[in-house]
This record gives C-alpha cells, structure tokens and sequence, in this order.
C-alpha cells in the first residue's frame, strides 16, 4: 500500500529574481510480502525515502547573466525489504553560473557541492553476509554550452 503529496510553489519576487520549493511525502508498506528469505509483511518499501523537498533561488539578469542555486533533501530510506540497513536523509547542493542569448548558453556548473555520501541501492544476499551497491555521483564540475542554430 502507497499514498502520498506534493506541494510546488514558485515566487518571481523581484525583477530577474525567482525562489521556488517543491515537497514530496510518501508513505509505502507491503501489505503482505514472504518469499523464501523470509516474512517482510507490513514492512515499508526500500528506495522510497520518507519524503524528499527540492528549493533554489535564480537570477536572471537583463543582459543574459544567470545563477542559480538548487537544494534537494531526500528523507531517509531502507536498502532492504528486511528493513534492517538504511540510508539517512541528505541534501545535495548544485549551482550553475552562465551567460544565455536566444542562440548561446554557456555555464559553468557543480553538483553535489559538498560530495555528499550516499547509497543509491544496496543489493545484500539474505544472511550470506554479502552484498554489493551503488553510491551516488560524487561532487562534480565542469563547462555546459548549447548553441542553437
């Protein structure tokens, strides 16, 4: 069983200047789930975190400057249909400065500012003590342009 909401708001509060946020809260349970490693009824669903919240402030000026900054927050989540391993809630940091003209769009960029650690997915082998996963993308920077012809 699964329900769930979201809630967006965007605000252009002065010229060139918008805020926006956005938040997202899920609430998902096996009803009943036994396979052969064991009994996982009224369990929540691994990879669906609690909630997850997105804000960011954006400039854009006259002359075709632009920042932006953008947070998302993901609430905590299992890894397993046990329940026993989990991933703690986290924020990841981007931004983005650049120059846009109706033909150019050149930026520089960074996501995850501050490298935050986390797991994607876990992959853990019932009771054999092993197991593999996936991290998320590590801090990471670099040049976007977009020419449009």
């Amino acid at each position: 069983t699964s329900f769930g909401g979201e809630l967006e708001l965007a605000l252009r509060f002065a010229e060139g200047w918008r805020a926006y946020s956005g938040i997202g809260v899920t609430r998902a349970k096996y009803n009943t789930f036994v396979n052969a490693f064991g009994d996982f009824s009224d369990n929540e669903v691994p990879y669906i975190p609690a909630f997850t919240a997105n804000y960011g402030l954006a400039y854009q000026a006259r002359w075709g400057g632009y920042v932006q900054v953008d947070a998302r927050t993901f609430g905590r989540y299992f890894l397993d249909d046990q329940n026993t391993s989990r991933q703690d809630a986290f924020t990841l940091v981007d931004a983005r400065i650049g120059y846009k003209t109706e033909s150019l769009d050149v930026s520089f960029f960074a996501k995850n500012i501050f490298d935050q650690r986390y797991i994607i997915n876990l992959y853990d082998f019932a009771g054999t003590g092993g197991g593999f996963g996936n991290v998320g993308d590590p801090a990471t920077y670099g040049v976007r342009a977009k020419l449009k012809y």
